[in-house]
């Protein structure tokens, strides 16, 4: 592994962990709508506030799938640098055993 992108690969190896870890506790702070919120006695007031936390419960979910999407993300671009750096070597390798001065 060459020495620079070292730091790049533990940064990006720290970051896809972090972004999958927080997504899933992200996750488990969804608030559930059952029971059925009680009556505030307004019927208006009980479609407003049943829409808010419909609202807040779909932004959640849609706020923990995008953190999910990044840390997969930056596990692809992790997996690359690898993937990259561990075929350049052996291409570095393979030229210097078959160079003959």
């Amino acid at each position: 592994m060459s020495a620079g992108y070292q730091v790049i690969h533990s940064d990006l190896a720290a970051a896809a962990s972090t972004f999958a870890r927080e997504s899933s506790q992200v996750a488990n702070l969804r608030i559930p709508l059952t029971p059925p919120m009680a009556g505030t006695g307004d019927a208006e007031l009980d479609k407003v506030l049943s829409a808010l936390l419909l609202s807040a419960a779909a932004l959640q979910a849609g706020f923990t799938r995008r953190l999910g999407a990044h840390g997969e993300a930056l596990k692809g671009c992790y997996d690359t640098y690898v993937s990259t750096d561990a075929d350049v070597e052996r291409l570095f390798n393979t030229v210097l055993g078959a160079y003959k001065p």
